[in-house]
């Protein structure tokens, strides 16, 4: 049994027939069929019924294939585990948050690349959940994202600061004056907020439902332009943003919330499992330095 032997009978399976695996392969159809006929006279067992010209799996067939997927994937794995230890890899493969990409990406991002310009940083721009997904699934080297929900058993976190949700408005709104605002006032203005499914959507409806309310939200986007045009074209919208991305605008305002909303963290997480290069340790190292006293768990 070879490895190419479990790909052409994966790829038999996939596509239903021995036709179409060899199109896709690009071989000839007898060698899709040796494969085959060599897997199962190795066996002594029967991997397809043959009627009419078409292949059914049989129970064995059916056996062999949930067992020989999980070989190609481990095989796959550890083929791309191989190459990155036989190259230098001078490259960082980096999700970050919309969110945060607004106020973090230049001091982070751009700040170490002016340091190391040999270093090829490779930006993805995900949700806080889908951070979390693709960093333990090891597809990235780190994330910068809200951490609150990340978790501890398989990611490291460096924590680089706490921030809350404010109101936003317009510098020119009429509200743009105000020291503080009530939730239940909050309640009551036409609302931007991230999308569903994005963790400040998470924090902002937790709060509303906690409080027995129900925002008046009359647009989502993830896009800090739109909603920046949205808060220009209409004095009496209001938008949910983090401090640190108002302070960021000069044309946004932010009004606290009272009571406060619960604080998010947001910070730098890599899979504990994954490998540190020279060029991901020399990242940990330069955002310890930019952001001291960081906390890391």
């Amino acid at each position: 049994m070879t490895i190419r032997q479990l790909q052409y009978f994966q790829q038999v399976c996939q596509w239903g027939g021995i036709t179409a695996a060899a199109k896709k392969l690009h071989v000839s159809q007898p060698s899709i069929t040796n494969s085959i006929k060599a897997l199962e006279e190795e066996f002594n067992l029967l991997l397809f019924k043959r009627e009419k010209k078409k292949l059914t799996l049989t129970f064995e067939g059916e056996l062999f294939y949930v067992e020989a997927t999980h070989v190609l994937q481990d095989v796959n794995d550890l083929t791309q585990k191989m190459k990155d230890l036989s190259r230098s890899r001078n490259q960082i493969k980096l999700a970050i948050s919309p969110t945060v990409e607004t106020f973090l990406f230049s001091e982070v991002v751009i700040g170490f690349k002016k340091l190391h310009p040999h270093v090829t940083i490779d930006v993805l721009e995900l949700g806080a959940l889908e951070c979390y997904e693709v960093v333990e699934k090891g597809q990235v080297d780190f994330a910068i994202t809200i951490t609150n929900y990340a978790n501890l058993n398989a990611v490291r976190i460096i924590t680089l600061l706490t921030t809350r949700l404010n109101l936003a408005v317009h510098r020119e709104s009429p509200m743009a004056s105000l020291k503080s605002i009530t939730l239940r006032e909050v309640a009551q203005i036409p609302l931007v907020v991230n999308r569903i499914g994005s963790f400040s959507n998470k924090i902002i409806s937790t709060a509303f439902e906690k409080a027995s309310l129900k925002p008046n939200i009359i647009f989502r986007s993830n896009q800090l332009d739109t909603i920046k045009q949205l808060l220009r074209s209409d004095y009496s919208v209001g938008g949910l943003l983090f401090e640190e991305t108002i302070l960021h605008n000069e044309d946004i305002v932010g009004i606290p919330i009272e009571p406060q909303l619960d604080p998010v963290f947001i910070g730098i997480l890599w899979n504990k499992e994954r490998p540190l290069y020279s060029d991901s340790t020399a990242f940990i190292n330069y955002t310890k330095r930019q952001f001291p006293p960081c906390r890391i768990s």
